[in-house]
C-alpha cells in the first residue's frame, strides 16, 4: 500500500500561482459534496454527481459510493495518476481530489458549527496553498 504523503513527496513538482488559484473552484466543489454527504448521507452524492463534469472527481467520489474500501479507492487513484502522469494544474487538481476523498473517510468533511468553515475546505485550500496542515 502506498502512503498518500510518500506519494505526493515522489511527485517532486512546483506549482505556480495560477495552477493553484485554477484549483479553487474544484475545492468548493468537493465541499459540496462533502455537506450533502454528511447531512443526507454518501449514498446521496449519486444524483449530483452524475451531471458532474470533471472525470477524475466523479470517478474518485463513484468508487467512493460503491463502498470500496478507502485504501482501495486511494491506491487506484494514485495508480491513475502514476499511469496518466498529469503536470501542472491538472497534477495538483488530482492530488486535491485524493486527499478530499480521504477527509470524507477520516470524517473531516464537515462541521456542525456553520459559522466556521469545513474542515476539508481548511485542509485542501492549505494543501493547495502550499502550507502544512494536519
Amino acid at each position: 500500500m502506498i502512503k498518500f504523503s510518500d506519494f505526493c513527496s515522489k511527485l517532486n513538482c512546483t506549482f505556480t500561482d495560477s495552477d493553484r488559484k485554477s484549483c479553487l473552484p474544484l475545492i468548493k466543489k468537493i465541499e459540496n459534496y462533502a455537506i450533502i454527504a454528511s447531512k443526507r448521507g454518501l449514498l446521496a452524492i449519486c444524483d449530483p454527481l452524475e451531471n458532474e463534469d470533471d472525470k477524475f472527481l466523479k470517478m474518485a467520489l463513484s468508487l467512493l459510493t460503491d463502498a470500496i474500501e478507502s485504501n482501495e479507492v486511494a491506491e487506484i487513484l494514485m495508480s491513475t495518476i502514476i499511469t496518466d502522469q498529469p503536470k501542472g494544474a491538472e497534477l495538483l487538481k488530482k492530488i486535491i481530489v485524493i486527499r478530499g476523498i480521504m477527509c470524507f473517510v477520516d470524517g473531516k468533511n464537515y462541521r456542525v458549527d456553520t459559522s466556521k468553515p469545513p474542515l476539508i475546505k481548511k485542509t485542501l485550500y492549505a494543501m493547495c496553498m502550499g502550507i502544512a496542515v494536519e
